[in-house]
């Protein structure tokens, strides 16, 4: 069982995505790949900033980050500066690299965790790269199998689940995430969770069991009413 997750407006985790212009290959071979962690990894260690997940695909990078300041805009400001002039020289290119602004979305709650970290560690299967999550050389999956930090910092990862929980993880299918999380999550589903997950929990669950769900979360049979579809006076709180 995973431990307390711990509040993300204090944690400030987000999950990044660099894609290149007009979606070009930004790594021609391992030695970019390389020098992109290397020196991605040294802006981060400068600004504090940790590497919770990553993989790196041909066109585009995913990122799960940790940070403490509001230093991320600095970060990628100072990494560009001179990651891209290097990167440039070294493919007898000019101009910029990245599509504008990076993506980054916050991450509130423990659904949406569990869901990037995998996620980003699927992305070479799901391109067709690979069939094995532990084929592909550029992602931080091979990092928490080997129990090695070499660019990722896997302290706030194995600080909410252990690594039984990080294999069931990355092991069910996509339709099953859901049901894992509600089994090994300490912290209730909150309503907004449920509403937006409504869909795929009806699939997997029976009423009676999502009538218990929603009991531990504190909802109201009003509000069950609601994410279930069904009339208030048929919600039963055993």
């Amino acid at each position: 069982m995973p431990r307390p997750i711990r509040k993300f407006s204090e944690e400030k985790l987000y999950h990044i995505v660099l894609k290149s212009i007009n979606s070009q290959t930004i790594f021609e071979n391992d030695g970019d790949y390389d020098y992109f962690l290397k020196r991605f990894s040294k802006s981060c260690k400068q600004y504090q900033v940790k590497i919770c997940a990553y993989c790196l695909m041909s066109n585009h990078v995913h990122l799960l980050l940790k940070f403490n300041d509001n230093n991320l805009s600095v970060l990628f400001k100072s990494f560009g500066a001179e990651y891209v002039p290097k990167y440039n020289y070294f493919h007898n290119r000019t101009g910029s690299l990245f599509k504008g602004r990076y993506y980054s979305k916050p991450i509130n709650d423990d659904l949406y965790l569990f869901s990037v970290v995998r996620y980003i560690h699927y992305n070479p299967i799901k391109a067709g790269i690979c069939v094995n999550l532990e084929d592909y050389k550029w992602s931080s999956y091979a990092e928490y199998k080997k129990g090695v930090d070499n660019i990722v910092d896997s302290s706030f990862i194995w600080s909410i689940m252990n690594k039984n929980d990080f294999d069931k993880l990355h092991k069910k299918g996509e339709d099953e995430i859901n049901q894992f999380i509600i089994d090994n999550s300490i912290n209730p589903l909150s309503y907004e969770e449920l509403c937006s997950q409504a869909e795929k929990l009806l699939e997997s669950n029976s009423i009676d069991e999502l009538m218990s769900i929603m009991k531990r979360a504190g909802i109201s049979k009003s509000k069950a009413s609601k994410v279930l579809k069904i009339d208030r006076r048929k919600i039963i709180y055993k």
